[in-house]
């Protein structure tokens, strides 16, 4: 058949060490597993704690607009690229997955002047991976 390019797993499942998803995917979907992450699995995950922190800081506190400073976006633009880092880890990194699209505009919205070209091109580069480039929010990103 098809290689399957989902993922199966919400982000807790994905954390999980591979014998635990390889597990849940055949215990739940009936598969298992040959990807590329479960074949050779050594990613290292931040601890728990900070990764919720990250989660908290990333989804609850964006600085306030347009009264945030420059020190502000920058802070919460580091957040955010740390929480990328880690959607890279869980969905591999040659896939755009709607959690990276979603950071990536998060970026773009938010970034400090100084990278805020950069992370609009990278939301749109997610954008059209994801919807293609003549979809409503590729061409909408692009005009970010």
């Amino acid at each position: 058949g098809s290689p399957i390019t989902t993922s199966y797993l919400n982000v807790e499942g994905l954390m999980k060490p591979t014998h635990l998803r390889q597990q849940e995917l055949r215990e739940v979907w009936g598969f298992d597993c040959a990807c590329s992450r479960c074949k050779e699995d050594r990613i290292q995950f931040l601890p728990p704690k900070q990764l919720q922190r990250l989660l908290i800081s990333c989804s609850l506190r964006p600085p306030d607009l347009p009264e945030a400073s420059e020190g502000e976006r920058q802070d919460y633009s580091d957040d955010v690229q740390k929480l990328l880092e880690q959607v890279k880890k869980l969905h591999g990194p040659s896939v755009h997955s709607p959690a990276e699209q979603a950071l990536l505009l998060m970026q773009s919205i938010f970034a400090p002047k100084v990278g805020h070209e950069d992370a609009c091109r990278r939301h749109w580069e997610s954008c059209v991976s994801l919807f293609g480039a003549e979809s409503p929010l590729a061409i909408w990103a692009e005009e970010l």
